[in-house]
């Protein structure tokens, strides 16, 4: 949150040579903060585990969507689909542990 207001509030801009791999970079570590709230609320959160997902996996989409560039295929929009599909689904589980502890059903 503190990075994203820094952002937020500094209007920093990214280059649009950068913009595609800049993004999917930061999708890829929306992806993991959010997987790691959902380890957190379930009890199994690591800090190694979060730390290395979080760099990995936003160093490897950058990566993607660059050997995409290669190639001439916008390979980016294809890493973006299953990242989102794993934050929604997150999102969702969180979402339903906080429903359930609010009505009482845990």
């Amino acid at each position: 949150m503190i990075t994203f207001a820094l952002v937020w509030f500094t209007k920093v801009s990214v280059p649009l040579s950068v913009a595609p791999y800049f993004g999917i970079a930061l999708v890829a570590g929306l992806d993991s903060v959010v997987g790691g709230w959902r380890a957190s609320i379930e009890g199994k959160f690591d800090n190694l585990i979060f730390v290395t997902g979080f760099f990995f996996n936003a160093s490897a989409a950058a990566l993607f969507a660059y050997i995409g560039d290669i190639v001439g295929a916008p390979l980016y929009t294809a890493a973006t689909v299953p990242f989102a599909i794993r934050i929604f689904t997150n999102l969702a589980i969180i979402r339903r542990h906080f429903v359930e502890r609010r009505t009482g059903k845990v």
